[in-house]
């Protein structure tokens, strides 16, 4: 399972395991994903988030007219609340997306929703992440095992 910007482990108790603060351990059993809210305009800032699945539709547009259903919000973080969505809080809209290896990659769908630049520029830092998630997880398993 992959792990959010507070360190928690998606999929798991980080309250029970004590790995996090308990100021930023939350409970992750039901999510199991981990999603990565891009904002916009160059996509180049994220936040790494565990989500229950990944998004079925896209809504890369957040305005007045969205509601919570529509965004996803760092843990903690209430869509509801106003100020909340880009650019004055952390919340973003959902995009399609698919697992593998419990990450949420964009759909190929999600190209018909948006312009090809922002297509790309969600899957290259994604695939960034992603990759070096997974190296780390590698090397560190090698290294428990030597």
């Amino acid at each position: 399972y992959g792990v959010d910007d507070d360190g928690n482990i998606c999929g798991a108790d980080n309250v029970g395991l004590g790995l996090v603060p308990q100021d930023l351990a939350a409970d992750m059993t039901s999510k199991k994903y981990l999603y990565y809210i891009m904002y916009p305009p160059d996509f180049a800032n994220t936040s790494k988030v565990c989500v229950e699945k990944c998004p079925s539709e896209t809504f890369l547009w957040v305005d007045s007219q969205s509601n919570s259903s529509q965004i996803i919000c760092p843990h903690g973080v209430d869509p509801d609340v106003a100020n909340n969505t880009w650019p004055d809080g952390p919340c973003w809209g959902k995009y399609k997306s698919s697992s593998l290896l419990f990450r949420c990659f964009p759909s190929d769908n999600v190209l018909v929703n948006s312009t090809l630049s922002i297509y790309k520029q969600i899957v290259r830092r994604v695939n960034t992440s992603f990759l070096s998630d997974v190296a780390t997880k590698i090397f560190r398993d090698i290294s428990l095992a030597w």
